[in-house]
């Protein structure tokens, strides 16, 4: 606002704003780029996420949130008049009515209460046979904060914010402190602070009008060529402007250094700049070494606080870098492999058929591997598909049968019951795992297996959850005696895994052995444990690369700004270096200065980055095998982290080199004249 009796200046502010950043042009690049890249950054992010969960939901939309089946007229005439459900459709079926239904704002529910709704109408009605929408579960909150993903993206989010505000800081720092005379110039000639702020302010308001607009288009495009199904006008209108608010934000905060110091230059200050530098300290020693490096470090040392970020800056990002090839490394694919059914045996055989001919199959087939030299142990598993329906609750699952010899392998687990395998064949009763929805000893519980059969059986004992998932022998949360399906004579399919275990001494032949074996058997595939290691080592390498590419990412961002700051360094001290040339200094000394200098810088960041990667590493790996990831073995990544300080210091010297030669096609004289 200008007063009646007050000059209107505005015009003069914005020309001198905008003939700075014209005139500046390493100021305009680098924080139009750091601008551009952090809004694309944000909004492809958000937009990606963004799309994913709409993608999720629209999927949804046009599928029944519920099925209840054999169903019969009278539950159907309930259904409709129950008061929770929003739509019905119904259909006939040989064993009855199966009912699609929706629930009464079911989309605002997490996904606790959607269940706990679904499973109070099944009650309600005497329902058993439920099965839910998994795609419209997945779409609903799971009551928690924030999950993994989320807070990874939120994560991510904020290192742009900081490394952007860290950039824009920088580039402005320098800049200023090399206008100390101009601005001491205009403050001679009358300009106020309240000008001055103007100034930075519509420079601030020039960059972003350029900068944000464009990032959102790029961001905006990314995102929707990664979910061209989920994009979403007005999601990304709404996410658009949210993020334009913070990148303004972020550019201003990151102004308010370099404004004060605007704010603080007086005339008599700026009569008695002679160096670009505004921060440059006097030291008290009194012989100094003059060399190119000795120069380098007087230089960095004079001005540390501006350098200060710019080391912390790729820095921080090396250790994303550092910490995302310290998990990669961390992972013994071996441990993972021999914490499965591959902690029983070498060799896994697998086969699959009607139960009542395969039993008696693979019973022949053992008895030929026993006869093997060097084989100790042969462990089997039995498993098949099922659907079940307990009092409250059903769901479908895998039902693992066992024989009394298997049995004793389980007893340990136990957490309510006798679990003697003879009473449980005679009582008709199954072993349930605790976790199991709704499900306790004594209850009784409908199996409908793949033939059609139906079979109802008690609970006669219940497995601890957590101890019992450790064994990993076993996929089903229902066991079952072997004899029970004998006397029931179903013919429904399964799959059967024998797990050898062999003597360490002669594996080869061991190997050979069984492969002749399987070849000479039909519908036998054999599996060694050198193999699921290997199928392992792919996998985590797989991950590994999507990893460190994020963080990859993330670097190259940094390794930008780090850019902006060399040459902005080297730009704004185009009067130090030709004074020095002036004195006597060669070319390619003031070049060797240069160079020392960045390359203090780099190895620096790198210096930070081995220090905070090696501690926050250990302190990683050690907080999720206590978290329950036992599968990790802290493991520095030396190979990586080699190449990447290589990578980093050929990319700084090729960017001072540039940066050198292109300041040296200004003429000697011209860079000694004081006025910018």
């Amino acid at each position: 606002m200008t007063w009646p009796f007050e000059n209107d200046t505005s015009a003069i502010t914005k020309k001198i704003a905008k003939n700075d950043i014209d005139k500046n042009r390493v100021k305009k690049v680098f924080s139009l780029t750091t601008i551009v890249f952090a809004t694309a950054l944000l909004m492809m992010l958000i937009m990606f996420e963004s799309g994913y969960e709409t993608t999720k939901d629209r999927m949804a939309e046009g599928q029944p949130q519920v099925v209840f089946y054999d169903l019969s007229q009278q539950q159907i005439e309930l259904l409709y008049s129950e008061e929770n459900i929003e739509s019905i459709k119904v259909t006939e079926t040989e064993n009855g009515y199966d009912a699609s239904i929706t629930i009464v704002d079911a989309t605002k529910m997490t996904q606790y209460g959607f269940s706990s709704a679904v499973d109070n109408i099944s009650s309600k009605y005497d329902i058993h046979h439920v099965t839910r929408n998994d795609l419209f579960m997945d779409s609903l909150p799971n009551g928690g904060l924030l999950n993994q993903k989320n807070m990874v993206l939120m994560g991510v989010a904020i290192f742009i914010i900081i490394v952007s505000a860290l950039v824009i800081y920088n580039v402005f720092y320098l800049s200023v402190v090399n206008q100390v005379r101009q601005f001491g110039q205009l403050r001679t000639v009358g300009m106020t602070q309240q000008q001055t702020k103007k100034i930075m302010r519509y420079e601030r308001k020039f960059l972003c009008r350029i900068g944000v607009p464009i990032g959102l288009l790029i961001g905006g495009l990314a995102g929707y060529l990664l979910q061209p199904d989920g994009w979403d006008w007005i999601a990304a209108v709404v996410w658009g402007i949210i993020i334009s608010v913070i990148i303004n934000f972020v550019v201003k905060v990151s102004l308010n250094r370099p404004t004060k110091i605007a704010l603080s230059i007086s005339p008599i200050l700026s009569s008695k700049y002679m160096m670009e530098r505004f921060d440059c300290k006097v030291t008290n020693k009194e012989k100094r070494k003059l060399s190119s490096l000795g120069l380098a470090i007087i230089s960095i040392t004079s001005h540390w606080k501006s350098i200060l970020v710019s080391v912390l800056s790729l820095g921080l990002s090396g250790l994303l870098f550092v910490l995302a090839a310290t998990y990669t490394a961390s992972i013994d694919p071996e441990s993972i492999v021999k914490k499965d059914v591959y902690q029983y045996g070498q060799f896994v055989i697998d086969t699959t058929g009607k139960y009542s001919e395969k039993v008696s199959e693979i019973e022949n087939f053992k008895q030929k591997i026993m006869e093997l030299p060097n084989i100790s142990n042969i462990k089997q598993v039995v498993e098949t598909d099922i659907s079940w329906a307990g009092k409250n609750s059903t769901g479908k699952d895998q039902l693992s049968i066992i024989t009394d010899n298997d049995f004793a392998s389980i007893q340990q687990f136990r957490e309510s019951g006798d679990l003697d395998y003879q009473q449980l064949v005679q009582s008709n009763q199954i072993v349930a795992v605790n976790g199991v929805e709704g499900i306790s000893k004594g209850d009784t519980v409908e199996f409908t297996f793949g033939d059609g059969t139906q079979k109802t059986y008690t609970v006669g004992g219940v497995l601890d959850g957590d101890l019992y998932s450790n064994t990993a022998i076993y996929g089903g949360w229902f066991l079952m005696p072997a004899e029970l399906i004998t006397e029931n004579s179903a013919s429904f399919d399964v799959s059967i895994r024998l797990i050898v275990k062999a003597n360490d001494t002669g594996l080869e032949h061991t190997i050979i052995s069984l492969e002749k074996l399987v070849d000479m058997s039909d519908g036998l595939t054999l599996t060694t444990m050198q193999e699921a290691i290997a199928s392992k080592e792919a996998t985590i390498r797989q991950v590994g690369i999507s990893i460190i590419g994020v963080t990859l990412f993330l670097l190259l961002f940094s390794i930008i700004t780090f850019a902006s700051t060399i040459i902005t360094n080297i730009a704004t001290k185009k009067r130090e270096y030709a004074m020095l040339q002036s004195i006597g200094m060669t070319r390619k000394q003031t070049e060797k200065m240069a160079l020392c200098e960045s390359c203090v810088l780099a190895i620096g960041s790198l210096i930070l980055t081995l220090i905070l990667g090696i501690i926050l590493g250990q302190i990683l790996i050690k907080g999720l095998i206590s978290a329950g990831i036992f599968y990790l073995s802290y493991t520095f990544p030396l190979a990586l982290f080699t190449v990447y300080c290589i990578v980093v210091v050929l990319i700084i010297l090729m960017i001072t080199i540039s940066a050198f030669y292109s300041l040296q096609k200004t003429p000697l004289v011209e860079r000694l004249r004081i006025v910018d």
